[in-house]
Parts: C-alpha cells; structure tokens; sequence
C-alpha cells in the first residue's frame, strides 16, 4: 500500500522526495527520507487498523480499500477476485500498479489456508519474453521462437545488503502463475522459487489520486 502511494506521491502531507527507493540503514543509521518512510507506515498501520505480531504484522484487503478511498483521497476499487486480464490491461493502459494479496497452504496434505499464511504484495510490470531455440531436424538446424507474457512481482521484501535488494523483485509467467498445489512458482529471470501465494488471491484495482 505504501508503495503504490509512493507511486502517485498522493495525499500531499508526505514528503515524496525525500523519501529512497530503498534503505538498509539500521535505526542509528536513518536519514530524514527513512523517517518519512517510517512515518508513512505507521500512519497507514494506524489507518488500517493494523495487527503486530513478533515476525509479521497483517491487515484486511478491505481496511485497505478504506484507507486508501476514506483517509488518503483515493479513488480505487473494492477488493475482488484475480483477473489476469484486468492486471495486464491495467499494466499496459493505465501503467498503474495493482494491490494484490493471497495465501499459502500451511498443510501440504489438506491444502489448507490460514490467515498468517497470507501475504500482500504489488505488481507493477509487464514484459514479453521471447525465446529463441535451435534444433536438428532432418539433418537441418531449424530455430523457433516463443514468446511468454510476464508480469513483475514486488513482494516489498528486503535483505540487509543492498546488493541483494532486488531478489525480491521477481518476474513470473502466468503459466507458472496459474499452478495449483505448488508451494513455489519460479521467478523465469533468475530461476529461484519464491512462495506461492495462490489462494483466495484478491486485487485491488484502479488505485489513483481523486
């Protein structure tokens, strides 16, 4: 959430430039745009009605349509079910990311979901991958050529080394995308498997400024 409003640099009472892309600082460490980021998400933790546990926190899609529509002056859409078609529309048209959320099975044998297996993330991008292949044929080296739609997932995940900052900003097929029954879908970029947040997945769509 609080990166698709870093996005829009929307509602004006936060300070969008001095705010970095990224921080590894520890808290000694912070600089003025870390205390805005900081700033930024404990108001929409607030707003949200946020939940804190030890090693994660949590909050409803709906509590976040709220805020976004009723505290921070946003026009967005309530939360509903997956669409890849309206994603990519809105990716290629709008150029606007969308909030996303889903669940793991914390059972493998029953697939069963529970709420701290959930996770809520952004997609913000979307490219075509062609690959080239080459292959003897009768005595003859042909080549083919597929083209794969990707899309960019930011899980809004970090390490402490800044080289590594970007791990967590994967591209995935939607053929991978779309697996069922699979703890992991594999970024087609890099190779690394990441969880697989399939179930119950809901977006929020057309998040913009009023």
């Amino acid at each position: 959430m609080g990166q698709i409003m870093k996005f829009h640099r929307h509602p004006w009472f936060f300070n969008w430039d001095i705010m970095p892309d990224y921080s590894a600082n520890n808290y000694d460490d912070m600089t003025d745009g870390d205390r805005e980021v900081a700033r930024l998400l404990r108001d929409i933790g607030y707003k949200v009605n946020m939940s804190y546990g030890k090693s994660r926190s949590g909050a409803t899609d709906f509590m976040a349509w709220w805020a976004l529509r009723y505290k921070y002056h946003y026009w967005a859409d309530m939360p509903d079910k997956w669409d890849y078609n309206i994603i990519i529309n809105q990716l290629k048209n709008d150029k606007t990311p969308v909030y996303v959320s889903g669940y793991i099975p914390k059972d493998n044998w029953f697939y069963k979901v529970f709420p701290n297996d959930g996770h809520a993330f952004i997609i913000d991008g979307v490219q075509e991958m062609t690959r080239i292949y080459q292959y003897e044929c009768m005595g003859e080296i042909k080549t083919s050529k597929v083209k794969n739609e990707l899309i960019h997932y930011n899980f809004g995940w970090g390490d402490e080394e800044k080289e590594e900052k970007k791990i967590y900003n994967i591209w995935f097929s939607n053929y991978f995308i779309e697996q069922i029954n699979t703890e992991y879908i594999k970024d087609v970029i890099t190779g690394k498997d990441f969880p697989n947040y399939q179930y119950y997945k809901r977006c929020i769509y057309n998040i913009h400024p009023k």
